[in-house]
Formats: C-alpha cells, sequence, structure tokens
C-alpha cells in the first residue's frame, strides 16, 4: 500500500523515468548477466586465432614456394654450367689429346688407346633443343694404384666433361713385388648435338 501511495504522489513524468529504469535493470538482469558478452569476445578470439592459423599456414606455403623457386633457379644454374662443359664439337683427336696428357702427368702408361665400336646418343637435356652424343674410347693402361688414381683425378678435372666407366683392374704380373696394376675400361666424353625435328608427311611424300 505504502508504494502505491508513493507512485500516486509522483508526476507523470517521473513515473515514466522510473518505469524506463525499471526497464533497463530488468533487461541487464534477465537478458544480458555477461553471458552474451562472454560468447562474443569468445567467438571473436575464436575468429582471431582461426586468421592466425591461416596466416600462418600461408606463410609456410610462401615459403614453401619460395624454396622450390631458389631450387629450380640452382638447378637451371647446374644444368647450364654442365652444358658449358660440353661442347658443340668434340674431336676425337681431341679426346686422345687429352687422355695421353693426363696419362703423362700421372705416370700411367697407355697400352690401348682406341675408338669404341659404339656410339650412343643419350637423353636430351634443358630445353629439349639438344642431345648428348658420347664419343666412347676403349683403354688399357698400367701403373700403380696411385698413378691410375691420378690420372682418373686428371680426367674429372678437365672442362670439358670426361669419365670412366665399365672398368676393371688386376694385377699386371704374378711377380709379388711388382705393384703395377693393369686398368681396363671405357673413356666417355660428351658432345652436344642440335636436335632435328621430324620431317612433316607433306615433305615426305615430296
Amino acid at each position: 500500500m505504502k508504494f502505491i501511495k508513493l507512485f500516486s504522489t509522483l508526476s507523470i513524468g517521473r513515473l515514466s523515468i522510473f518505469a524506463l529504469l525499471i526497464t533497463v535493470a530488468y533487461y541487464f538482469m534477465s537478458f544480458n548477466n555477461g553471458s552474451t558478452i562472454i560468447e562474443q569476445v569468445n567467438a571473436v578470439k575464436g575468429q582471431i586465432g582461426a586468421e592466425q592459423a591461416r596466416r600462418t599456414d600461408i606463410e609456410k606455403t610462401m615459403k614453401k614456394e619460395e624454396e622450390m623457386r631458389g631450387n629450380v633457379l640452382q638447378l637451371a644454374r647446374n644444368l647450364e654450367v654442365l652444358k658449358s662443359k660440353i661442347p658443340n664439337d668434340f674431336k676425337e683427336t681431341e679426346m686422345s689429346t687429352i687422355v695421353n696428357q693426363a696419362s703423362q702427368s700421372a705416370d700411367v702408361r697407355i697400352i690401348v688407346l682406341s675408338r669404341g665400336s659404339q656410339t650412343n646418343t643419350v637423353k636430351k637435356m634443358g630445353t629439349g633443343a639438344e642431345l648428348i652424343d658420347e664419343i666412347v674410347f676403349d683403354i688399357s693402361a698400367v701403373g700403380t694404384f696411385t698413378q691410375l688414381i691420378h690420372f682418373v683425378e686428371l680426367l674429372s678435372k678437365e672442362e670439358k666433361v670426361i669419365r670412366t666407366r665399365n672398368f676393371s683392374i688386376e694385377k699386371n704380373s704374378s711377380n709379388v713385388d711388382d705393384a703395377t696394376i693393369k686398368f681396363k675400361g671405357e673413356i666417355v666424353g660428351y658432345k652436344q648435338v642440335a636436335m632435328v625435328a621430324p620431317a612433316k608427311p607433306d615433305e615426305v611424300r615430296k
């Protein structure tokens, strides 16, 4: 009853303000007790975490792509260096001269040095515009183990790509005191050959 008498003494304006305050208080107590704000904060935090994770993944992907581009560029540079050591023209006389000079420097005695019977064309390199021809020499040489190692090392250090393959070593004689070894194998050089495009059917008929 006291509250009713109190309300009856208030003006319409004050009653309106009082009603508004009660409504606001009711809203905050009933509909916004803090859980909604907490949920919104947590949702924003989750979005931030997801964006940070996405950014990290993107940075990792970009780093991998950058590394891959660097690797491709390095491989391209290595290929160009290798191709620069494979001449367009590599004569048999040049090959035999290089082998003889290396044998003299290593004190290795050449017994046989002859052109191999087989010439191979190996797989394409680079852009596919070149093929690689092998220049094969059969070799038989005699020297100590150290001398033969030095001989092969000198060939590997040549500006032009030269390698040994299909080789075997054996004692030069049955004499125990003889330290010389017989070396037999193949010495291979390389030269570039321009790839010829196949003729068109119309050109063949002509």
